[in-house]
């Protein structure tokens, strides 16, 4: 369900985190450890497309302030990622 969602807004990273939070609070109490890892690898593939459109996308104009943003967004996720193993680790990889 949080996979639609987070699909329905594809290019919109501003509505990323309260999903991701509420991802991170699925695999905490998924049934089974496998569908955790199930749900870990999704999120994972989806912010490798999205992460890579968006950064190519700001690429074009790296000053304007969407960009600047979301950079300091990744950077944001990525300290919420230090020590972690949910939907916020993926940041702290890049």
């Amino acid at each position: 369900m949080y996979m639609r969602i987070l699909n329905s807004y594809p290019h919109n990273w501003r509505a990323w985190e309260d999903i991701l939070i509420a991802l991170d609070v699925l695999m905490e109490k998924a049934p089974s450890p496998d569908l955790a890892e199930q749900t870990y690898w999704k999120i994972r593939c989806f912010l490798n497309e999205r992460v890579t459109i968006l950064k190519e996308r700001y690429a074009e104009d790296p000053y304007c302030d969407d960009a600047i943003d979301f950079e300091n967004k990744l950077e944001e996720w990525a300290s919420y990622s230090k020590g972690q193993s949910g939907a916020f680790s993926y940041f702290g990889d890049e």
